[in-house]
């Protein structure tokens, strides 16, 4: 019950009618004031700032507050009024406070701390454990906690989804998840302790990270942590895929961007033995691919980082020798970016520093001519087996475009080369990391978590970016796939929730319908329908459009092609004609530069395609890194990279080699994707477009899952750098406008007004029955049919007495508003606890009789043990017993050592029979993907060769005609001009005789002449009268799109109004249904609290007629007593005058006898 303060204070704010008045640096607190006196425009209000100052603003910019109490509310979905400026104050108080963590009903938002706080420890975790999520507070171990209760109470695998900028702390709180899962479930057989899990981290951010201009170290690979579950609920193993890997960064780096952090970490930290070994002597040399450190600060802190690298390999049971053939590879690609490669006499490719390129073909164990030949010979390419080894990002086997690469600068197959070796060191790497989590426990369910780069802009908020030219391919990928996550949090948060109650025919009053990802989605990847060809540039207006990706694949196939032609297609297929600020594509200012308008337009990216045709084209030269490394003269390069090659083959990347449990295994067959599809089986190698189908598998993944959605948040553009000393005063604590677009991006609040508005939790008939029926005593079900369960449902809800508020019946399944599924549960669980309790009590007493029963055997059984040693005792000192003993144990120990023999024989053979299975496994999938695409390619051919004979049958068809008509002119020609050379003949014989003739001919054409200036200035003032009407018409469209556009801003301004209406009045409505429900409970209250009252009074009038009666029967009962008292005196009085009668009598009779026996003396 509220006091008479809190009704007080509220009284008053709801008189002050507190505002917050948006502007373009975040909001403001001011009141409405009521325009009582004076007229204001339609749309327009006045308000009174917190300074005094009086205002008039669009009604549009002001938006309800809530009241005090829900500055710092735990969930968004709690406040009385839902709005952007309510959900940023709430936020940034709490996140004021150091409380970075804020529910947005199901989903969690999460803000970067940019500085350590003291909220993650194992005493955290402890309280945590086993709660609901009702009863914790936001927080990431709570939505860990609710993700692995989810799990053990559906049997359901379970997915994490983080998503956010770059820089907004998704990988750190994907490593707290982990950490949370290891400590709360527990490892029984060790395979994933809070050691291995750092150094899995320690390891991945080395080797898969690097400082960008927006991340001090930033995730350049998608990564999929996969945690299974045995049937105790306990880890049992676990894997990780990693995807997408930026690999050109090893060669191609932007600007004041760092290549990965593990090449640092090894120039810095490596002692001197391991220098010679890799001979990294001389490190002031000029290197392409990376420039070493040269503050202090940061060599000790690589120093540091190398340490706990070789520590993390330690704590994953990591051979020296396998670390060691790691960072050989990594110091022969240092050595030969030392190298650099030039053309030479007649134009030979070859290295410029032939010292160098020695010390990396040592270190790589092999020769320098071997070295030279692999990487500038393009023959090479061709001895690549069928089942060659898959790489992490998109360097699949593919034939490549031109015909040979005589194109191709020296550089350019440095590069490739140094691209594949890394690749191949990374898929080494991760199988490494899953052969340490790996083992054979049987999976019964998996927590899977997908942590993807995230936004990468283009330096916008960032005065000194190196990106300020635009943003790379590589950006681009990981935006897509941002985007493609943002477009599966729509569809699961908004779009299948109402096709749901549509479906169970629940009414839902939700009008408001946001925009989807999708539209951009498609002008990224949406696939072309007709067959694959190269369209003119006559043809682009007529051909179908296609998805940016594809069109840069067909532009990196054909020969010829430039950026220039890539932009052309790009823009006269998807530019909108005018542009506006807000379309998905425009074109930049500087050359191939064109801008997207990524996460919900909130997000305009620059991009610069200069140089997207080289990175989309395969360099064949990345294959022979792998051959080099296999054929390698030393043994430990050579057995380990064999070893990933034969593990990974057949899978779509290398990073899941490694795990053995079955579950592994099943995930390992579930990211094979033999696409069926023609362009899908064409393109399924293609470099450019295997970013879509990697981003396919993800979400295949995901749909298989019951998924959950974290959101980071970035709260200002320098917080991924973890710098605050740059930020303005008013940015200090959270930078409201960059805070508002990203909220904006996610579509947090819209699904959330959904979630307040509608029904989340729901259960079918069959579970909601077998669920809740305890609680109605008596109940049974009527039937099994539907109409049945409907019917049991709807009494067991009226028993319940439940508001109807609060619960909807569908067709089959009833859904609850939030919070009413968790008090249901809460009533079960109390009922049953009571229930429990005495089932308990009777286990305990089985239990003690089964003990003692098992007593009694065992004091029988030790009374035969001690008769059977006495006897022993008795005959051990016999010689036949002392040789029978040493006999059966040489017989036991022979025995056990010819089983342990063929064990490991059948082992053996087991480990090869399986290694030929998922060899012929490999090579079915890849025949039967063959076959597919062959049949696809077939019918595709078929198609295009039925199409291309009928336009030659129509061609030849029209060719006879216009031939017919061709000859049929000539024909008339050849006579006309007969005609004329004899009327000539005649003009010329009767010369004399036609004078007249001749004059009227000069007459008419005399005529003829003036004819003809009169017809010319004729079509002269036609032609400007039609300029006019022309110039009339333009000037009647241009302001006819004007009015189109005056009238489309009105659109939106009235749209705008009206979903600021709507949400307001939903927010009004949800508050009065609140107060609704709120009013019945207290009516239910009120009417219990009567009839217990009635009772109480029965109670009362029954117990004083008893009492009364009671009183009379005390009354009757204290007369008779009374009465029995006087008789009982009375009574006694004549007993005693009847004793002393008596004694009297016997004195007497004494005093006669004495005086009788005196007298006889």
């Amino acid at each position: 019950a509220l006091s008479e303060e809190d009704i007080k204070s509220a009284k008053e704010w709801l008189e002050t009618e507190k505002v917050w008045l948006m502007h373009r640096g975040g909001f403001s607190e001011a009141h409405l004031l009521k325009s009582e006196n004076t007229v204001l425009p339609e749309g327009r209000v006045r308000v009174r700032l917190e300074s005094g100052d009086v205002i008039e603003v669009d009604e549009d910019d002001v938006e309800k507050a809530n009241p005090p109490q829900f500055d710092k509310a735990e969930d968004l979905a709690v406040l009385r009024y839902l709005n952007e400026s309510s959900a940023l104050h709430t936020i940034r108080q709490r996140y004021a406070a150091s409380l970075i963590h804020t529910y947005a009903g199901r989903y969690l938002i999460v803000v970067n701390p940019v500085q350590q706080l003291p909220i993650y420890s194992d005493k955290i975790i402890q309280m945590l454990k086993g709660c609901k999520q009702e009863d914790m507070p936001p927080h990431i171990y709570s939505k860990a906690q609710v993700v692995y209760r989810d799990m053990l109470n559906s049997r359901k695998d379970q997915s994490l989804v983080f998503m956010g900028k770059s820089g907004s702390g998704k990988t750190v709180n994907a490593q707290h998840v982990l950490h949370y899962l290891v400590m709360a479930a527990g490892c029984s057989n060790g395979a994933l302790t809070v050691v291995k899990l750092n150094s899995v981290f320690t390891i991945l951010s080395a080797f898969g990270n690097s400082r960008t201009s927006l991340n001090v170290s930033a995730s350049r690979f998608t990564q999929i942590f996969t945690v299974d579950f045995d049937s105790a609920g306990q880890i049992g193993s676990a894997s990780v895929q990693a995807l997408m890997l930026e690999r050109s960064r090893v060669v191609r780096r932007p600007d004041n961007e760092h290549n990965f952090n593990v090449f640092y970490q090894l120039l810095a930290g490596a002692d001197s033995s391991l220098r010679n070994d890799l001979q990294l002597h001389n490190l002031n040399e000029a290197n392409l691919f990376m420039t070493t450190l040269h503050k202090p600060e940061e060599k000790e802190k690589a120093v540091e980082s190398w340490l706990q690298l070789l520590e993390a390999f330690g704590n994953l049971n990591v051979t020296e020798a396998e670390v060691k053939s790691i960072m050989a590879v990594l110091a022969a690609i240092y050595h030969l970016g030392t190298a650099g490669a030039i053309r030479g006499g007649s134009n030979k490719a070859q290295f410029a520093k032939p010292s160098a390129a020695q010390r990396a073909a040592a270190i790589l164990g092999t020769s320098v001519e071997e070295l030279s030949r692999s990487i500038f010979s393009t023959g090479g390419t061709t001895t690549l087996s069928r089942t060659a080894s898959l790489r992490v990002s998109n360097a699949l086997d593919r034939p490549a475009y031109l015909p040979s690469d005589a194109n191709a600068t020296a550089l350019e197959c440095l590069e490739g080369f140094v691209m594949g070796l890394y690749a191949d060191v990374f898929s080494a790497v991760v199988s490494l990391i899953n052969r340490a989590l790996s083992s054979s426990v049987r999976a019964i369910n998996s927590v899977t978590i997908v942590d993807c780069p995230g936004f990468q802009s283009s330096g916008a908020g960032v005065s000194s970016s190196s990106r300020s030219q635009g943003a790379s391919f590589e950006d681009l990928c990981h935006n897509y796939t941002q985007e493609r996550l943002q477009a599966f949090f729509h569809e699961v948060a908004l779009s299948t929730p109402q096709d749901l109650y549509e479906e169970e025919n629940i009414i839902l009053d939700f009008d408001i319908m946001p925009s989807s990802p999708s539209s951009l989605i498609n002008l990224l990847d949406k696939p072309p329908q007709q067959g694959l060809m190269r369209s003119s540039a006559a043809d682009l207006k007529t051909v179908e459009k296609k998805g940016l990706l594809w069109i840069l694949d067909e532009e990196a196939m054909f020969p010829g092609a430039t950026e220039d032609s890539f932009m052309e297609r790009l823009l006269q297929q998807h530019c909108e004609h005018p542009v506006r600020k807000d379309s998905l594509l425009r074109k930049g200012s500087l050359g191939h530069t064109f801008v997207l308008n990524h996460n919900q337009g909130m997000t305009p990216i620059l991009y610069n395609a200069q140089g997207w045709l080289k990175c989309c084209r395969e360099n064949p030269i990345s294959r022979n890194a792998s051959l080099v490394l296999q054929d390698s003269k030393k043994s430990s390069i050579s057995q380990l990279f064999s070893s990933v090659k034969a593990q990974s083959s057949g899978a779509v990347s290398g990073t899941t080699v490694g795990s053995e449990s079955s579950a592994s295994v099943r995930r390992v067959n579930s990211m094979r994707r033999p696409s069926t599809s023609g362009q899908a089986g064409l393109k399924r190698k293609s470099v450019c477009l295997q970013v879509k189908f990697n981003v396919d598998t993800i979400m295949d993944i995901l749909k298989k899952t019951q998924v959950h959605f974290i959101h980071c948040v970035l709260p200002h553009h320098f917080a991924g750098l973890g710098e605050q000393q740059k930020l303005p005063q008013d940015d200090c604590i959270l930078n409201v406008p960059l805070v508002r677009n990203q909220l904006r991006g996610f579509e947090v609040l819209d699904a959330l007004r959904l979630y307040r508005l509608g029904f989340p939790d729901s259960l079918p008939f069959t579970d909601f029955v077998n669920k809740f029926e305890p609680l109605v005593p008596g109940l049974s079900k009527t039937g099994h049919g539907e109409g049945d369960l409907k019917l049991t449902v709807n009494m067991i809800l009226d028993h319940l007495d439940i508001d109807k508020l609060n619960y909807r019946v569908g067709n089959s399944r009833v859904f609850f508003r939030p919070g009413c599924l968790a008090q249901l549960e809460l009533n079960r669980d109390e009922k049953f606890t009571g229930i429990v309790g005495q089932f308990q009590a009777l286990c305990r007493g089985y239990l003690g009789r089964k003990k003692l029963e098992k007593l009694k055997v065992q004091h029988t059984a030790i009374r035969c043990i001690q008769r059977n040693v006495r006897k022993y005792m008795q005959n051990r000192e016999w010689e036949w017993w002392r040789l029978y003993t040493k006999a059966e144990v040489e017989l036991l120990k022979a025995k056990n050592e010819k089983l342990e023999k063929e064990r490991a024989e059948y082992k053996t053979q087991c480990d090869k029979l399986e290694n030929r299975l998922a060899e012929v496994s490999a090579e079915l999938a890849e025949e039967n993907t063959t076959s597919s695409e062959a049949a696809d390619l077939l019918e595709t051919e078929t198609a295009e060769r039925m199409k291309l004979e009928k336009d030659l049958r129509e061609l030849q068809n029209k060719f006879t005609v216009l031939k017919r008509q061709h000859e049929k002119l000539q024909m008339e020609m050849m006579q006309t001009q007969l005609w004329q050379a004899e009327s000539v003949d005649d003009s010329l014989e009767e010369k004399e005789d036609n004078s007249a003739y001749k004059r009227k001919y000069e007459q008419v054409s005399k005529e003829l002449q003036i004819t003809k200036k009169q017809l010319q200035h004729q079509h002269e003032e036609e032609i400007d009268q039609e300029l006019q009407s022309r110039k009339l018409i333009e000037r009647k469209l241009h302001d006819a799109v004007g009015e189109a556009e005056e009238q489309r801003r009105q659109v939106q301004v009235a749209k705008k109004k009206t979903q600021r209406l709507t949400a307001e009045m939903q927010d009004l409505k949800l508050h009065l249904e609140e107060q609704m429900s709120r009013n019945n409970e207290l009516e239910r209250k009120q009417r219990r609290f009567d009839s217990e009252l009635s009772v109480a009074h029965e109670d009362a009038r029954e117990e004083k007629a008893l009492r009364e009666k009671l009183q009379k029967e005390k009354d009757e009962l204290l007369l008779e007593k009374y009465s029995l008292d006087q008789t009982l005196q009375y009574t006694q009085m004549e007993q005693q005058s009847s004793t002393e009668k008596c004694a009297r009598l016997e004195k007497e009779i004494n005093d006669l006898l004495q005086t009788g026996k005196d007298n006889s003396e």
